[in-house]
């Protein structure tokens, strides 16, 4: 193992990644995805009144309380 690693450190040749660095879809989609769902979610927590719609983690509710303390 000892050698090994000395062979990385002092080797001048350059590892070659293991796993290909093109993402699997382009960044534009995975952005515009996150920003629907974000935005989506943001909507379920400000409009939804009805709780057997939706069920908020606990993460969600200690949020809303944090935001309901606020503003009074």
């Amino acid at each position: 193992m000892a050698d090994q690693r000395d062979q990385i450190i002092f080797s001048k040749q350059i590892p070659q990644p293991s796993v290909s660095v093109e993402p699997q879809q382009p960044l534009v989609d995975l952005f515009n995805q996150l920003t629907k769902r974000n935005h989506d979610n943001a909507e379920k927590l400000l409009n939804g009144n009805d709780e057997a719609d939706k069920k908020l983690t606990t993460g969600q509710e200690l949020f809303m309380k944090l935001l309901e303390g606020r503003n009074k």
